[in-house]
């Protein structure tokens, strides 16, 4: 029965978790990794209340199986009967968190199945917020930290994603919109083309961490402030070496009409990105100076 023990099916979701956690999240890879771990996680949520709940019920071999004993090759069960499940066992596992799994497997399995590339163009925010709640619901429902699957940042971030959730922060976020909106129409063209400009000339050299967007409100340059969330392979190209990394959006501003927003909340009811990468250089010497400072500092 050792290939649906709960304990195996966790380490094996958290192994495509950490796989899923080599991308920027907005990739097609990340969200892979993530429809292989989220089904792994719902069958180690079941297997964790009795095996047999896994094994798919048309042959008598895999509840044989599935109560210890080995007459043939077990069949599980398929992964949206395993959704279905978790929603009538789990309180606090709702229609919404079966809809995001059964969604992740169709999309998982148009991308091994077929000449489709699904998750090429799939927005994160269409599904990555209710993804980490569902992991996080799921979590408690084995009794394990959130930390141990994501790490600790990850864990953080996660927390971040599902404040999104939050519908009633929505409507604030309209009006704030709507009334900066209405301000800036109520400028002359030349007043208009004015700030418009100056707020591009201030954005010509974004910083690092800083992403230039078009603003929700008045159609001008925007920028959103991102807090570093991981960095990840680096790459060397032509003689060149670079780093990626990943930033969290955390504040956003517009100096043309003065919008800002000052949570991930806010900023994802808007529309705007709730993450993005930079391409940064660097060198062998920038890359590994931390590892060997002490070395230097004692010479």
């Amino acid at each position: 029965m050792q290939s649906w023990e709960s304990e195996g099916l966790w380490k094996k979701a958290k192994l495509f978790m950490d796989q899923a956690g080599e991308h920027d999240q907005a990739s097609s890879a990340f969200a892979f990794f993530a429809s292989l771990s989220i089904e792994c996680l719902g069958r180690s949520a079941l297997t964790k209340i009795h095996p047999v709940l896994n094994a798919d019920p048309r042959d008598d071999s895999n509840i044989l199986y599935a109560c210890g004993y080995s007459l043939a090759k077990p069949r599980s069960l398929p992964a949206h009967s395993v959704f279905i499940r978790l929603e009538k066992i789990i309180k606090s596992f709702q229609s919404q968190h079966r809809e995001l799994c059964e969604f992740l497997a169709l999309q998982r399995n148009a991308h091994v199945h077929t000449a489709d590339l699904p998750y090429e163009g799939l927005s994160t925010d269409k599904w990555l917020a209710r993804f980490y709640d569902t992991i996080r619901i799921l979590h408690d429902h084995l009794e394990k930290p959130l930390e141990h699957f994501l790490g600790p940042d990850g864990a953080s971030m996660a927390a971040e994603m599902i404040k999104t959730l939050n519908a009633s922060v929505l409507k604030t976020v309209r009006e704030k919109i709507n009334a900066h909106s209405k301000v800036f129409s109520s400028k002359s063209p030349s007043e208009k083309e004015s700030v418009l400009r100056t707020s591009e000339l201030s954005l010509a050299f974004p910083a690092s961490n800083q992403e230039v967007c078009t603003c929700v409100s008045c159609g001008g340059k925007a920028s959103l402030i991102g807090k570093k969330y991981k960095e990840l392979q680096e790459q060397y190209v032509d003689g060149d070496l670079y780093m990626i990394v990943e930033y969290i959006s955390v504040s956003y501003l517009c100096k043309s009409c003065g919008l800002s927003l000052s949570s991930i909340e806010e900023i994802a009811h808007a529309g705007l990105k709730t993450h993005f990468t930079k391409t940064e250089s660097t060198n062998l010497h920038d890359l590994y100076e931390h590892d060997y400072q002490v070395e230097y500092d004692n010479m």
